[in-house]
C-alpha cells in the first residue's frame, strides 16, 4: 500500500535543506523531477518531493498547519510503501521543531509530536 505524508516547512525551505540531515543515515539520490529517493540497504526506497502546489482543500487543515508553522509554508510529500523506513525518516526529520505533518488520515501535528507517537507505539499504522 502506497501512502503519502505531507510535510510543511518554513516558507522558502528547499528540499536540499530539508533532506540534508538524512544523509547521516540513508542513501539519498536526486530524481529527474526534483525529488529525492531515500534508501537503506535491503529495503524498498521512499521518495521525498517538493510540492509547492499541495492540494489541501479543507480550509481547517490549512488553518491548523499555519497555526503551527506560520503563513505560506513550503510543502513536501513523502511517498512511501515502507513503513519501517518511513518511521526512521520521520524520527530523523523530527529533530527539527519547525516541521508539521499531515498524514492524510486525520492527523495534523508538529512532526516531533508525531515522531513521539511512533516511538510510543512502534507497530502503529497511522493509515488505519
Amino acid at each position: 500500500m502506497t501512502d503519502t505524508l505531507t510535510i510543511a516547512a518554513p516558507p522558502g525551505e528547499l528540499i536540499e535543506v530539508l533532506a540534508a540531515p538524512l544523509r547521516e543515515m540513508f542513501q539519498l539520490t536526486r530524481t529527474d523531477f526534483g525529488g529525492i529517493t531515500i534508501a537503506a540497504p535491503g529495503e524498498r526506497w521512499i521518495v521525498l518531493n517538493p510540492n509547492p502546489y499541495a492540494e489541501i482543500e479543507d480550509p481547517d487543515t490549512v488553518l491548523t498547519i499555519t497555526r503551527f508553522i506560520g503563513a505560506a509554508p513550503s510543502f513536501f510529500t513523502l511517498t512511501t510503501s515502507n513503513l519501517p523506513l518511513t518511521r526512521r525518516v520521520v524520527q530523523k526529520l523530527a529533530e527539527r521543531r519547525d516541521l508539521v505533518v499531515d498524514t492524510q488520515h486525520g492527523i495534523i501535528l508538529p512532526l516531533h509530536e508525531f515522531a513521539e507517537l511512533i516511538r510510543a507505539r512502534p507497530t502503529w499504522d497511522w493509515r488505519r
